[in-house]
């Protein structure tokens, strides 16, 4: 299906970036599709799953680029799990996607 309506998908589940930008996985799939910007992890995300996107939420919806938004996620959350840092992300994360 088309996907060109997306500005951002985001999967907060374990290994859905797999492999990186030039492997087959559920972020560039997405992507491939027409999402404007998808995020996903190429590891075990953990027990920090929900903090990290709940940061990541409020940060969005307080009108931070995609970019701001993931560094805010990972202050929150790098110093208790390092993996949360391994991600594939692909489109442009310099937006803000109320706009």
């Amino acid at each position: 299906s088309d996907l060109r309506g997306v500005k951002l998908a985001v999967y907060v589940a374990c290994e859905t970036g797999k492999g990186g930008a030039t492997a087959a996985n559920l972020v560039n799939a997405t992507f491939d599709k027409g999402a404007k910007a998808v995020i996903g992890f190429q590891e075990n995300m953990g027990a920090i799953a929900d903090t990290w996107s709940d940061t990541l939420m409020q940060s969005l919806s307080s009108g931070k680029t995609i970019n701001q938004a993931m560094l805010d996620a990972g202050y929150n959350t790098w110093g208790s799990y390092e993996n949360i840092k391994i991600r594939t992300v692909r489109g442009d994360v310099s937006v803000n996607i109320l706009n």
